[in-house]
């Protein structure tokens, strides 16, 4: 897989996943003021295992990246989810 499919396939998986999105988006410190500890703990715990996929996916499909290079990847990928800025300083 080259890396504009990876990306074609990453964004197209996140195309039906608006209200995640939106969740991802808002406020964490309300969502966990707001939220019953066993739903916080399960958002939690699918976010866990999607950072975990996304890592294994570049695992098999960019053999070629270093750990840092994936970590990097996935902070930056994951901070565009939540809907922060990515800053370089």
């Amino acid at each position: 897989m080259t890396g504009e499919e990876f990306a074609d396939a990453l964004a197209h998986s996140l195309e039906e996943r608006e209200n995640l999105l939106k969740i991802m988006s808002m406020n964490h410190y309300d969502m966990e003021d707001n939220s019953r500890i066993e739903r916080l703990t399960e958002f939690k715990v699918v976010y866990g295992k999607s950072l975990a996929e996304a890592r294994n996916c570049l695992d098999k499909f960019f053999t070629e990246m270093t750990v840092q290079d994936k970590q990097n990847f996935i902070f930056s990928f994951f901070r565009l989810c939540l809907g922060f800025p990515l800053i370089r300083w």
